[in-house]
């Protein structure tokens, strides 16, 4: 289904942007909210910086790893974490932690 917001977001972060780049370009603008899908990703990604995802990515941790709507296993979902912690060298309590949810 469509956004019925869609087109008031668009103008939200249009003038966001242009106030962040005047005022504060040395600081990242992120977007922060119910992001479910790669098309709401996309749809504010033109306007910011990066998106933060708390909800979406505790629902449904695979949507992080995949670009489209299909499901991946949990197994293969936990895997490619591990291998993110290990990359970036998170706290070892953290990523079990997260395993363990």
């Amino acid at each position: 289904p469509k956004d019925p917001q869609l087109p008031t977001q668009k103008r939200v972060f249009e003038r966001l942007r242009q106030e962040h780049v005047a005022f504060r370009e040395d600081c990242a603008l992120l977007a922060n909210g119910d992001l479910y899908t790669h098309e709401a990703i996309s749809n504010v990604d033109a306007y910011t910086d990066g998106v933060l995802l708390a909800r979406p990515a505790l629902l449904d941790p695979s949507s992080i790893f995949r670009r489209s709507e299909e499901r991946l296993p949990k197994l293969d979902v936990l895997r490619q974490y591990v291998r993110y912690a290990q990359r970036y060298d998170a706290h070892p309590k953290n990523t079990k932690y997260v395993v363990q949810e």
